[in-house]
């Protein structure tokens, strides 16, 4: 249900609504991985996972970072609102933006905020 929600809140923001929603996977033999959305934002297509509880491994999203140009993701999920730095399972540094799920209409606006601030 909260991916349905956050879907629907993506949607309702996108200035071109002709544009689909969209989503990443990567399929490995006994092995796949599913990122929820993924955003353009500027010149950057930016993974945003939704997770039902406060916690969660997140291995698809570190996959993605893993192959990604860039250092960042979001996730939406029931927690508080706080930018986190980790490590992907391969060893890269990125930035995880953690909004809750009330935000998701606003992640434009909090990654520009992160990744430029005034």
């Amino acid at each position: 249900l909260a991916e349905h929600i956050v879907g629907q809140e993506l949607i309702s923001h996108v200035v071109n609504n002709r544009k689909k929603q969209c989503f990443w996977v990567r399929e490995k033999n006994q092995s796949q991985a599913e990122v929820d959305f993924i955003i353009q934002y500027r010149e950057h297509i930016v993974p945003i996972e939704v997770k039902a509880g406060a916690s969660g491994k997140l291995r698809s999203l570190h996959q993605f970072i893993d192959r990604s140009p860039h250092p960042f993701a979001v996730r939406l999920y029931s927690g508080k609102l706080e930018k986190q730095q980790t490590i992907t399972t391969g060893g890269k540094p990125f930035t995880l933006l953690n909004l809750p799920y009330f935000l998701a209409s606003r992640v434009q606006a909090y990654l520009d905020g992160m990744l430029h601030p005034s």
